[in-house]
């Protein structure tokens, strides 16, 4: 066996979860609050939350983590998708349409909705991560399409915490990485087992 075929791959999910999760809590901490600028959302969107996360789903499927390369992977067109629309929008090569954001987050929010069935097999807090994400992506889509603000304030409130669930799991990687397996943050047992 070759060096290459027995050397440990890092854990890609780590550098998924940290795309997420600093993309998703600055966007929605803009939403709930404001007070800064808007480019550097959209920069950090398409980098972190959009080029990170896309880059951590091709090598889940490296390593053969089907969920993770759907997840990371698409989640990182989404902020992709949205990063480049608000820049277009910005240098007016397109109009942005609040109709098109609404139906654009009911869209991801059933793809997270099909991701929340395979998120019962791995941990609590993973199925937590996808529910939220669920329930924000639909609640700001309708906010989007019947411009009720109400609806996106509690939109960005599930969101932020799909986000620091997602620092929670990136840190328990990392524990798991430093210590050789010995120390773990509580995730929760799957919602269902496979005998």
């Amino acid at each position: 066996m070759s060096d290459t075929q027995t050397q440990k791959l890092a854990n890609p999910a780590v550098a998924g979860l940290a795309g997420f999760a600093t993309a998703t809590t600055l966007m929605q901490v803009h939403n709930l609050v404001g007070g800064f600028d808007l480019g550097l959302i959209v920069t950090l969107g398409i980098i972190s939350g959009g080029l990170m996360q896309f880059l951590a789903g091709f090598m889940e499927f490296r390593v053969g983590n089907t969920f993770g390369f759907c997840a990371f992977s698409g989640y990182g067109a989404f902020w992709m998708s949205v990063g480049f629309y608000i820049l277009l929008g910005f240098l007016k090569v397109i109009e942005i349409s609040t109709t098109a954001l609404g139906w654009y987050g009911l869209i991801w929010s059933l793809f997270s909705c099909l991701l929340l069935i395979p998120s019962l097999y791995i941990h609590k807090v993973m199925t937590f991560t996808i529910t939220c994400l669920f329930l924000g992506l639909g609640l700001g889509g309708v906010g989007d399409l019947t411009m009720n603000g109400d609806l996106g304030k509690i939109s960005s409130l599930f969101l932020l915490f799909a986000s620091l669930a997602a620092f929670y799991m990136m840190l328990d990687a990392l524990l798991v990485s430093v210590s050789n397996g010995k120390v773990r943050l509580p995730l929760g047992l799957p919602i269902i087992t496979v005998k």
